[in-house]
């Protein structure tokens, strides 16, 4: 991993950290979730076949305590609307710093990201909803 993605990481991580303690003191389960991977958190331990290199990945980010995962696999994994529930609400607390966040590919690839999850799950939850909302129009004042 290059250097300045290391360090992003390193920041992001800094950066969860007081939200993590926050919310711990609030009894908010979407952070407290922090800790655990998307497997302990659906109770799925889903075997790795190795069809595509997109699969792979989000296979292995599975694993990973959702804490740790980059503003990258963040995109990756809510484009494959994959752990939804769990990672949209991190993605907004990302987003809302800064609506054009480059995950990976672009700026504002994270955001994005967000507005090809499915219908069903922002039918669930239109406060996040209305936050994308919010963010898409910020980022548009940013360009």
């Amino acid at each position: 991993m290059p250097v300045d993605k290391y360090l992003t990481v390193i920041a992001l991580c800094l950066w969860l950290r007081p939200l993590l303690i926050q919310a711990a003191t609030r009894n908010d389960t979407t952070y407290l979730c922090a800790m655990s991977s998307l497997e302990q958190l659906e109770n799925d331990p889903r075997p790795v076949r190795a069809a595509a290199a997109l699969i792979e990945r989000c296979q292995r980010l599975r694993k990973v305590p959702v804490g740790d995962l980059s503003p990258g696999d963040l995109r990756v994994l809510i484009s494959q609307q994959i752990g939804l529930q769990h990672l949209v609400p991190l993605a907004l607390g990302l987003l809302d710093k800064n609506p054009l966040l480059e995950a990976e590919l672009y700026p504002g690839d994270l955001l994005g990201a967000l507005f090809n999850v499915d219908t069903a799950y922002w039918n669930e939850h239109p406060d996040q909803q209305k936050q994308v909302w919010a963010l898409k129009t910020r980022a548009k004042k940013m360009e």
